[in-house]
């Protein structure tokens, strides 16, 4: 009679080949895991980019439209105490990681810009400046945004803000 070995996994046969091939694949799912960053990284690494650029907070909201949602990326300028969008993304699952790992490599690559390692030419922004009133402190604010037209401009500007917010002006700065 012919014996048989029992394993932990329901009593059947277990030959190395099978518990070699299950290491491995929890090595690459581990290897993936490593390599993949979480929303609470993506949100970690946003804040200080921005925080080391501008001493600025940085704040994150979720809009639901009709059939995907808006992921935001606002900032907080303590010094006139103002919040603009910095930029949206847009996704079709709420907390999407994709939705915070795009809008990671738009503040990276806005960084980039900024800072002259990458040609402004190449960036398919342009870079405006905006003097506008603060009715509190009664003086007028200059502001700087980055945007594909006027219209983004505006509507970064105006996030989260009333009407009766005034724009004086707002010019189109020369490319570097």
């Amino acid at each position: 009679m012919k014996q048989h070995s029992q394993g932990v996994f329901g009593g059947q046969h277990i030959s190395n080949y099978n518990i070699n091939y299950k290491a491995n694949v929890f090595k690459i799912i581990y290897y993936i895991y490593k390599m993949t960053k979480t929303l609470y990284e993506y949100e970690n690494m946003i804040r200080k980019l921005v925080k080391e650029d501008n001493k600025s907070s940085v704040h994150f909201s979720w809009d639901r439209m009709e059939d995907y949602w808006m992921f935001n990326l606002a900032t907080w300028n303590p010094k006139h105490k103002s919040a603009f969008l910095l930029h949206t993304v847009t996704c079709q699952v709420f907390r999407d990681i994709n939705a915070w790992k795009e809008m990671h490599e738009y503040v990276v690559n806005l960084k980039n810009v900024m800072s002259s390692k990458v040609p402004q030419s190449e960036y398919p922004e342009q870079h405006y400046h905006v003097t506008w009133h603060d009715t509190e402190k009664g003086k007028n604010i200059s502001s700087f945004f980055w945007g594909r037209n006027l219209g983004e401009i505006l509507r970064k500007f105006y996030f989260d803000k009333g009407e009766e917010t005034v724009i004086y002006n707002m010019k189109l700065m020369p490319a570097s």
